[in-house]
Formats: C-alpha cells, sequence, structure tokens
C-alpha cells in the first residue's frame, strides 16, 4: 500500500508544483501528445489505431510521457497496440504478477529485453524526428524538462523510453539517459506540445480525446488480464472515432479514400 501511496503522491506532485519546462518545438505539421497514463496506456493504443487507420502518419510528430511511450513509440513505428498487446503484454503480465513485490523494486534488464525483441533493427532511424520523449532531470531548483527526439541506436531510443517511466521505487537504480540519470517525464511537464493545435490525450482529466470511465486508483496502477487491455484499446478506437472532426481540426489529413467520402 505504500507503494501505491508513493505513486499518487509523485503524479500530484507534478499538477502542484511550477517545475522548468522547454520552449515547444515550432514545427509546421501535426502533432499529437499521449500524456502520463499509469498502468492503463492500452487506452492511448486505441487512439493511436484510429488515427493511424484513418489519417496520413507519415509526417507528423509523436510526443509522450511516461506511460504514453508505448502508444507512442507503436505509432512512431506504424504498428498497431492490439498486435504488441497480444504478444509483449502478455509477457509482462505473466512476469509482474509472479514477482513478490509486483511491479517494484526490479531491474530494467525484463523491459529492455521486450523491447529489444519487438523493435525493429531500424527502430532508432525511424523514430528520430519523430518520437519526441521527455524526460525530466533533477537539477538545484527541481525537476526540469530534457527532450529527447534523436537517437543513435535501438539501445539509446530504450534508455529514453525506460527514462520516461521511471518513477523511484520502480526499478532499482536510477536509469541513465545519454550519462544522466533520468526520471518519470510527468516530473516537468505533463502535456508538452509542438504547437497550440496539438491533439492532447489523457487518461484522466480534460483533453482532446480523454478517458470517460472514471477509473479508480488500484484500477489506474494495477497490472490487468490482456482481455482487459484488449477492451481498453477498443474503447480508445470507439472514443477517437468520436473525434474524427477533432482530429482534422489538429491539423491531421484524412487518407484520400476518407477524404473523398467527406466530399
Amino acid at each position: 500500500m505504500g507503494f501505491f501511496l508513493f505513486l499518487a503522491t509523485s503524479y500530484l506532485y507534478c499538477f502542484y508544483i511550477k517545475n522548468r519546462k522547454l520552449s515547444p518545438i515550432k514545427y509546421n505539421r501535426p502533432s499529437i501528445c499521449f500524456s502520463g497514463c499509469g498502468a492503463r496506456f492500452h487506452f492511448y493504443g486505441g487512439v493511436a489505431e484510429y488515427l493511424e487507420d484513418n489519417f496520413d502518419t507519415n509526417n507528423i510528430d509523436i510526443l509522450c510521457v511516461s506511460g504514453g511511450i508505448y502508444a507512442a513509440t507503436i505509432l512512431a513505428l506504424k504498428r498497431n497496440m492490439t498486435d504488441w498487446n497480444n504478444r509483449d503484454w502478455e509477457k509482462f503480465y505473466s512476469y509482474l504478477i509472479k514477482r513478490p513485490l509486483y511491479v517494484f523494486m526490479d531491474t530494467d534488464e525484463f523491459h529492455r529485453n521486450v523491447w529489444r525483441g519487438y523493435l525493429p533493427a531500424d527502430a532508432y532511424q525511424i523514430c528520430s524526428n519523430r518520437l519526441h520523449i521527455t524526460i525530466s532531470r533533477l537539477g538545484i531548483y527541481g525537476f526540469y524538462e530534457d527532450r529527447i527526439s534523436n537517437y543513435s541506436s535501438n539501445d539509446e531510443l530504450i534508455d529514453a523510453i525506460i527514462g520516461t517511466i521511471h518513477i523511484p521505487g520502480l526499478f532499482r537504480s536510477i536509469p541513465i539517459v545519454r550519462g544522466r540519470y533520468a526520471f518519470d517525464g510527468c516530473y516537468s511537464n505533463l502535456m508538452p506540445r509542438t504547437s497550440m493545435k496539438t491533439l492532447l490525450v489523457k487518461i484522466f482529466g480534460r483533453a482532446h480525446i480523454d478517458y470517460s470511465n472514471r477509473l479508480s486508483l488500484n484500477n489506474f496502477l494495477s497490472i490487468v488480464e490482456p482481455e482487459y487491455t484488449n477492451q481498453l484499446i477498443r474503447e480508445g478506437y470507439e472514443i477517437a472515432s468520436r473525434k474524427h472532426q477533432t482530429f482534422i481540426d489538429c491539423g491531421f489529413q484524412p487518407k484520400t479514400n476518407d477524404f473523398q467520402k467527406m466530399i
């Protein structure tokens, strides 16, 4: 229970402590941001699948924080969360429920190995200048944002993935990203943007697309069976489908066939 309380207060810290933030990136292309979400990132995967199915995603910016990294990376690679859930989430679930400390005080090696098995050899090139990962650094004035957008190898990409989900207590040691300690991106910026038109996706709170059903703290953080997470993916897809015009308003271009149907 103490660990759950720690995680809850960590996320509340993000809301009430003023942190230094980077200036928005100035890019003239559509962008989407997946915020922190505990263990319920599968909802974001459904939103990402709808985006991939209905809009041109070849020239977009994908921003993410904390648990949003899962849907963001999968979208950047033009893959889908359903396939990842049925293969890799099954691995996570089977591994974590057997641990006496659940998700806490583990090494990061299992997480790294899952990503190594999932990422194609050129993932770091595909994700460079496309996937923007917010991590937090700790300075003398508190946490501040560091945004990683270019990767020299898959290992460096995985470093950033591990860094943005690191809440103290999750791993036994502090992840190192580019030679410096990294902490959960939510500590410094819950909703990074490239412009005021960035489409914002959140699991709780208000955004362009958010989860309509309220989640308890236990549901927000617990590790659940793939059957339940597949349902979250379907809910994300359905909710995103109701916001089709919102995607267009934020600058996303419908795929040719969809656009022709609209006119």
